[in-house]
């Protein structure tokens, strides 16, 4: 009895088994395709190895030798290639520190022109000296002067001495008129021209004016300059010319007087353009006449030539002086 149960028992259970794997296998089946496409049930399991990074071998940066610059020669740079990289030349920089101290000179004497236009009054002295040939002896003669001008007033006191005796002369200038003052007597007198020694009102609106128009170039640039504070110009050409004598207030004469070997330097006030002095020195052919004329001595006319040099030193722009016009009946 005990035997047949236990029988009935182990074929129950066979038959659930059975059952069970049919019906996993219609599951199975079920499935798609692509979970189990590749699927053995009867395959053993191979475990895989694990993935232990297999390192890719890099090559290391031995480069491939490139060409080097000996392979393939590089040409040497051409010449215009060398002067477009060098500096300029000794004499392309003389060149172009010419052009740029003409255009500066140019600009200066410009401002310079202006800037005397525009002057209202000044103050000047004229010191200097003069030799005449007399027949091979020279005669010196030494030249002071000190005027002043304001408006249309102008004023001076001129002195030298010509073999030992002294000369005065002062002169007063209003508008047209003329006045000189009688070495002697001590007496104003009218006069019908400026006097020697007398830079006119109008000076430089007039012989001034062509003074500065002559061809002047810049001496020495960028160095008086900053020991000075001016500009020093000196004239180009050498050029003759008796617009100079306007400073010594003597070019009033019926027959012009010609000048030889004429040196002139210009300074200018570098701040204000105006000119502080001008230095000259040149020969009057006539110096005789010259001196004969405008000293009254008509001694002097038979003398030869004369050579003067002066300074002519200009100050206290747009002041105010107390010219005094004499007073005559």
């Amino acid at each position: 009895m005990f035997k047949k149960a236990l029988l009935a028992v182990v074929l129950i259970n066979l038959v659930s088994l059975v059952s069970c794997g049919s019906d996993s296998q219609s599951e199975a089946d079920s499935l798609a395709p692509i979970f189990f496409s590749t699927w053995d049930p009867t395959a053993t399991v191979t475990p895989k190895p694990t993935q232990t990074p297999t390192p890719t071998v890099v090559p290391t940066q031995t480069p491939t030798p490139s060409p080097t610059s000996t392979a393939t020669p590089v040409p040497t740079s051409t010449p215009t290639s060398i002067m477009l990289s060098t500096p300029l030349s000794k004499k392309q920089n003389i060149s172009n520190q010419s052009q740029a101290s003409q255009s500066g000179s140019e600009l200066i004497l410009d401002n310079m022109r202006a800037a005397m236009a525009l002057i209202g009054s000044y103050r000047y002295e004229l010191l200097g000296e003069a030799s005449l040939d007399a027949g091979g002896i020279p005669i010196g003669v030494p030249i002071s002067v000190q005027g002043a001008v304001e408006a249309s007033a102008a004023e001076s006191s001129f002195e030298t001495s010509v073999m030992g005796l002294p000369i005065l002369i002062e002169a007063v200038q209003e508008g047209s008129n003329f006045y000189v003052k009688d070495s002697f007597t001590g007496v104003w007198e009218k006069s019908s021209h400026h006097s020697i020694g007398l830079i006119t009102s109008d000076f430089w609106s007039l012989g001034g004016k062509d003074v500065l128009d002559l061809p002047y170039k810049l001496n020495a640039p960028g160095g008086n300059l900053l020991d000075s504070g001016r500009h020093t110009f000196v004239l180009s050409d050498g050029s003759g010319s008796q617009i100079f004598l306007d400073l010594l207030g003597a070019a009033d004469s019926s027959t012009p007087f010609l000048l030889d070997d004429l040196n002139v330097t210009l300074e200018i006030e570098s701040e204000t353009y105006r000119v502080s002095k001008i230095e000259t020195q040149f020969t009057i052919v006539e110096g005789g006449r010259f001196f004969s004329e405008s000293l009254g001595m008509s001694g002097l006319y038979e003398l030869g030539s004369a050579k003067i040099q002066f300074q002519v030193s200009f100050s206290h722009y747009d002041a105010v002086f107390d010219i005094k016009i004499p007073n005559l009946p």
